[in-house]
């Protein structure tokens, strides 16, 4: 195995030398692309590599007989090894780091023989090997070469290094588009991503091989992710996000690290979004150096933007089981994308992540796939959609049921929902009946447009009997018990069914006839709501039994009325 060729390093251990090996420690986050370069160098019987996570307990490792140590932000952690590293390199070895200069509060610079700051555009031959190394194709031989390079520079042993031969770094471009069927089974030594869209689109265009077609005429979905997911070769779930919308008769355009210059690769040569929906996986801002370039771009792009999330799946507290995602992950994976106006956040893969060598394991969630992709599809199609064919319903507070509860923490709710509803108007809705004022839509809504307890079956009846031509909905029973058989998985109808009884029922108990209404001519589900054209304002359903308040609206438990 590929990882049987890295020597980890927890706890203390000594390396034996030899003039016929070189002995290379490197200390860094993802030791997946070393792991493959020793094990296909072809001076591996003659380079041994130990790989130390910057995770690591430091406390007891040491680095006798080391040639090589080479550091990435190594910046606390050399409270713990710096004694060890300056004595190594007193006895011979090459010390090398990248970035723990920018905080040297910690390391002492002077020990070492090369520091490199790490910033972009990269200068050294250390820093273009560094940041461009990976798990596969181009990628993979500048991490063989990166270990050539280092054994025969630094290594000090020329008797058996002066003979071996190493390749200048391809660099990676910061950006670029990638797609699965772009990989190359005979030749591993070519890039397969595509630095402009005009080359990618032309080849999507483009096929002697049974593969998707690009065609403008459908839904295009893009999608951006992070480089590191390229260079680890941890694109399982990319590549199923792509299967999936393929399946389903969409374009795709996939990136990594696009989200930085979403004008280059999501836009045409006439300035107008190629993509109609995009689905990222970006953490943090968007635009990390820049958030507000990535803000204005997200608003010219002007399309859904949704958050696929990869969650890490050994997570040791109890309760991230019931969040979906750890709690440590939240701030930067959910919050601060939320910022920028992204949103719909779903779990879609999970890294298996083993902080002992390093490496990172992704698995697409099947069903959490389908359900992203048909999502990102339904919110391409409604952008598709001209606004005066689109219906809307805003939904609004009303907790507790009942005319003096339209409201949100003292909030001008009704207010609100008349801006709302002229400005829809002026955008192209089709909006008909707007109130002159926020009082006579309050007045609307407290006729039509409230929920009304068990407790309370004369307010029921009288806005039943009341009925207008914009307020509320009448759904026969006969009709509903159709949909519900016909459109609720199993075993969801079981629960709601356990929990509230069957709505059609003779003897259902009246705390259980939430919004049920009967007269001479049957049953009718009550929809409230009030209508003006297409837009629909609609309260939030109540959700629990009337005896209990928070229930009512706050349970995710209790499972919803057969009303809602």
């Amino acid at each position: 195995m590929i990882l049987c060729a890295v020597v980890f390093l927890l706890l203390a251990q000594n390396v034996s030398a030899g003039e016929n090996q070189v002995n290379i420690t490197f200390i860094c986050y993802d030791g997946s692309a070393l792991a493959t370069a020793e094990e296909s160098n072809p001076y591996n019987a003659s380079i041994n590599v130990t790989y130390i996570s910057g995770y690591s307990d430091f406390s007891n490792v040491t680095f006798e007989n080391q040639d090589i140590v080479f550091s990435y932000m190594l910046w606390s952690q050399f409270e713990d090894i710096g004694d060890d590293l300056e004595s190594a390199h007193k006895n011979g070895t090459a010390l090398i780091d990248i970035t723990s200069m920018i905080d040297p509060t910690y390391i002492n610079t002077s020990s070492y023989d090369k520091i490199f700051a790490g910033t972009s555009p990269y200068n050294s031959t250390e820093e273009k090997f560094f940041y461009n190394m990976g798990s596969r194709g181009v990628l993979k031989k500048n991490a063989e070469n990166f270990l050539t390079y280092l054994a025969k520079t630094y290594g000090d042993k020329p008797e058996l290094t002066d003979s071996w031969v190493y390749e200048d770094p391809i660099e990676f471009p910061e950006a670029g588009l990638y797609h699965p069927d772009t990989r190359s089974s005979t030749n591993e030594s070519q890039p397969d991503w595509f630095e402009n869209t005009t080359d990618y689109l032309e080849w999507y265009s483009n096929s002697t091989e049974p593969r998707h077609i690009y065609d403008k005429s459908k839904p295009t979905i893009g999608i951006w992710f992070h480089a590191s997911d390229y260079t680890g070769d941890n694109l399982e779930v990319i590549d199923a996000l792509i299967r999936d919308l393929e399946g389903k008769g969409c374009n795709v355009i996939a990136g990594f690290d696009t989200f930085n210059d979403i004008h280059k690769f999501y836009f045409d040569e006439n300035g107008e979004p190629l993509v109609q929906c995009v689905i990222s996986l970006k953490s943090f801002r968007l635009n990390y150096e820049d958030p507000d370039k990535g803000v204005q771009e997200l608003e010219d792009l002007d399309v859904p933007v949704l958050t696929g999330l990869v969650v890490t799946a050994n997570s040791t507290d109890v309760a991230d089981s019931n969040r979906g995602i750890p709690n440590d992950e939240i701030v930067y994976k959910t919050l601060l994308p939320s910022i920028d106006g992204i949103f719909e956040y779903i779990v879609i893969g999970t890294d298996n992540y083993d902080s002992e060598t390093g490496e990172s394991n992704y698995e697409p969630l099947p069903s959490q796939i389908d359900w992203m992709v048909n999502r990102s599809i339904n919110w391409a199609e409604l952008k598709s959609k001209a606004n005066e064919d689109k219906k809307v319903a805003v939904i609004y507070y009303n907790y507790p049921s009942g005319k003096d509860n339209i409201v949100a923490n003292y909030l001008n709710t009704t207010q609100s929902m008349l801006d709302l509803l002229n400005s829809m108007n002026e955008s192209g809705y089709e909006v008909s009946g707007i109130p002159d004022n926020s009082s006579a839509l309050m007045e609307m809504l407290q006729n039509q447009g409230i929920n009304v307890g068990s407790w309370a079956p004369g307010v029921l009846n009288e806005m039943v009997e009341n009925k207008t031509e914009w307020g509320l909905q009448l759904i026969p029973m006969e009709t509903y018990k159709e949909w519900f058989e016909s459109e609720i998985p199993e075993n969801l109808r079981a629960n709601v069914t356990a929990e509230w009884g069957e709505p059609w029922s003779e003897d259902l108990p009246q705390d259980k006839s939430v919004m049920i209404y009967e007269n001479e001519t049957g049953k009718y589900i009550v929809i409230p709501t009030v209508r003006f054209g297409n837009i629909w304002l609609m309260p939030q359903p109540a959700r629990g039994t009337g005896q209990n308040n928070d229930t009512l609206y706050h349970s995710n438990v209790v499972p919803p009325h057969t009303s809602t």
